[in-house]
This record gives structure tokens, C-alpha cells and sequence, in this order.
């Protein structure tokens, strides 16, 4: 009963990608588009994530990001990271899935879980800003150091900026410093120069 179901669900999620393939698509991409949706369907995360960001970017398939959500909770449910980031900026944003912050909050947790340093930072932004959710520095502060550890230069400058000025974290420029200096390890401009700052400025 269950291969059945499996097959008309392939069957049926392969009519709706035949009727949103745009008509200058070559036959073999047709093919090759229809494969990768049997992967995803097989478990494959990756098929599903390329068949999603196919749907979302709409370069060779009309853009459709109701189907695009679809895969990219797929490919979420099998672990795939930049999946659940994706799926939670749409619902953040309302396209293609009903505006949820509670379930734009939940990918990103997923996306973090599995080691994706955007949903990590996203993460960190969010309980930061207290916007959507009760401001929470300690929270903000392990989001953004897993999201610096995973190469987020972005959340590096946050946490540098949060010990520089105090707020969030104990006042330390010793340690501001130190998280300026690895996002400008990793040649974000904006880290070299407050780390060339703080440098001049005589902080060890």
C-alpha cells in the first residue's frame, strides 16, 4: 500500500512540474528535471533542495514558490540545512506558504541543528532583536558564536560589536577584538577595520 501511495505521488508531483516547465526547455532537461523530483521523492535531500531553488528562482521553470516550498520541506525533513533556512525565510516572508513566524523560527532552528551558519545567525538576529520574540541576549550570543564558528562572518562583527558596546554581553574589548579579528580572517572588510581599531587603539 505504501509503494502505491509512493507511486502516485511521484506520478502526480511530475504532472504538475510537466505543466510549469517552460516551453524553450530542452526535452533532455525535461528529463533530467523529472528524475531529480523521483530522487527527492526516494530521499535524496540534494534532488530535492536543486528541484526547490529550481521553482524558487524560476530560470528555466516558471517560478512558482508554492511548489518551491513544498520541495524545500522535503528536503528539510531530510536534513538538509540550507532547505530549512530557505523554507523559513518564505514563511518569514509569506510566499509560497501563510506568513508564520513561529514556523519561520522552527526552520532556522532546524537549519542551525543541521549546521547551516545562516538559519545559526539568523538565529542570533532574531533574539537579539526581540522583535518577534522575548529578547534574549544568552540566546542571541550561543546562536551567533555557532553561527561565527560555521564561517557567518557577519556573526562574528555581531559578537564583537556586542562586547565592544556592552550590550548583550559583558564589556570586554579584549574579546571584541578577538571575533573582529576572525571575520576579518576571513576577509570581511568591515571586521579588518574595527579590528585595525582597536589594534591602534592599543587593546590587546
Amino acid at each position: 500500500m505504501k509503494q502505491i501511495i509512493l507511486i502516485i505521488s511521484i506520478l502526480f508531483t511530475v504532472s504538475i512540474y510537466a505543466s510549469t516547465v517552460d516551453t524553450n526547455s530542452t526535452k533532455e532537461e525535461t528529463l533530467e528535471y523529472s528524475q531529480d523530483i523521483k530522487e527527492c521523492e526516494d530521499g535524496n535531500a540534494s534532488k530535492c533542495l536543486q528541484v526547490a531553488l529550481i521553482y524558487a528562482n524560476g530560470n528555466v521553470i516558471n517560478q512558482d514558490f508554492d511548489i518551491a516550498s513544498k520541495f524545500y520541506i522535503k528536503a528539510c525533513d531530510f536534513k538538509s540545512g540550507i532547505a530549512c533556512f530557505k523554507i523559513g525565510i518564505l514563511y518569514d516572508n509569506g510566499r509560497g506558504v501563510k506568513k508564520n513566524y513561529q514556523k519561520a523560527i522552527q526552520s532556522y532552528k532546524k537549519a542551525c541543528t543541521n549546521n547551516n551558519k545562516d538559519g545559526c545567525g539568523k538565529l542570533g538576529n532574531i533574539y537579539e532583536s526581540g522583535i518577534v520574540v522575548r529578547q534574549d541576549f544568552p540566546k542571541s550570543l550561543q546562536y551567533y558564536s555557532k553561527a561565527c564558528n560555521l564561517k557567518n562572518y557577519d556573526a562574528c562583527i555581531k559578537i564583537g560589536y556586542m562586547y565592544y558596546s556592552g550590550m548583550g554581553a559583558k564589556q570586554n574589548n579584549s574579546v571584541a577584538k578577538e571575533f573582529f579579528g576572525k571575520a576579518c580572517d576571513g576577509e570581511d572588510t568591515l571586521g579588518c577595520k574595527y579590528y585595525r581599531e582597536l589594534n591602534e587603539a592599543g587593546v590587546k
